[in-house]
């Protein structure tokens, strides 16, 4: 089976092509689904599969300032994937979506509440939800008009190597481990975290994403959305207890209850995934994915 990998240098996209050599790897250099007009390209005529990582995402600051901007972005490049797998006759798309799409609620995510509904979608990522409902819109011309089909696969929060540690850049826990740290170094005494300790959200392992999407995007699903997950799901607590223990850091930590929350847990229904998890790898255990995080931030600085 041939694949097409669209990104080659993302967080999500390095992992891919470590767990699948085979990829046909294609970037932005090669092509720019915001630049390029779709052509057929000899590397990928003709094959199964397209994935992509590809999307234009600045940040929860820069999304929420220039919402127009985002979505307009997103829906370009969602258009150009579609009609550039036309062109080179491509039997299937698997897109990557996040919960951050799915509306603010405590309940468990599930497929049909990804549904285009934005009056309790998180108003700072509003844009953005809103350009993977339009990219559902997009595939469903597609598939109905020239038989393309197509997988829209919902993560949680990446964790893993190979994240950026910037300030404003990194996924939740990479940022902790990076704070974290930098209070032991500096002789903090004290971790101030925002909202309740009980809050739980859902993580899932950067090796575990790519195998499962490479895994799954290659099954036959009789559902177009799907939640992606390994059931990782530690509360705020949990996951600073397991970071401190990493890191070999007795610092306190301080909950400012006075923070606003926009939900009390992020944890996504994944029975629609379990139909097919007899043909998925073992998830990552989360003490080791995070010993793993917190060795490969300490490389990276020193490197």
């Amino acid at each position: 089976m041939e694949k097409i990998l669209i990104g080659r240098n993302g967080f999500l996209s390095q992992a891919m092509q470590r767990a699948d050599g085979d990829l046909i790897v294609v970037g932005s250099a090669d092509f720019d689904l915001l630049n390029d007009e779709p052509k057929a390209l000899e590397s990928i005529d003709g094959a199964d599969i397209l994935f992509d990582t590809a999307d234009f995402y600045p940040g929860v600051k820069v999304t929420s300032e220039n919402p127009v901007e985002v979505y307009e972005k997103n829906v370009q490049m969602y258009e150009t994937l579609f009609a550039l797998a036309r062109a080179n006759n491509i039997g299937k798309v698997v897109t990557i979506g996040t919960t951050g799409c799915y509306p603010i609620t405590d309940e468990l995510l599930r497929e049909d509440l990804f549904n285009g509904d934005a009056s309790k979608l998180n108003q700072k990522l509003v844009s953005y939800a809103l350009s993977r409902f339009t990219l559902l819109d997009i595939a469903a011309l597609y598939r109905g008009n020239f038989g393309i089909e197509h997988s829209h696969l919902v993560l949680p929060n990446f964790y893993g190597p190979g994240d950026r540690y910037e300030m404003g850049r990194s996924h939740l826990l990479a940022s902790w481990v990076r704070d974290f740290q930098t209070a032991k170094e500096t002789g903090q005494d004290e971790i101030e975290l925002w909202g309740p300790p009980t809050q739980r959200r859902e993580f899932i392992y950067i090796d575990d994403a790519a195998r499962y999407t490479l895994a799954l995007g290659q099954m036959t699903l009789a559902e177009e959305v799907i939640n992606v997950g390994t059931g990782t799901t530690p509360t705020y607590k949990e996951m600073a207890d397991t970071i401190l223990k990493v890191l070999g850091f007795d610092g306190k930590l301080k909950w400012d209850l006075d923070k606003p929350v926009a939900r009390n847990q992020e944890v996504m229904d994944t029975s629609v995934m379990q139909r097919y998890a007899v043909d998925l790898p073992a998830p990552t255990d989360f003490q080791q994915g995070v010993k793993l995080t917190v060795e490969d931030y300490l490389n990276d600085r020193a490197s």
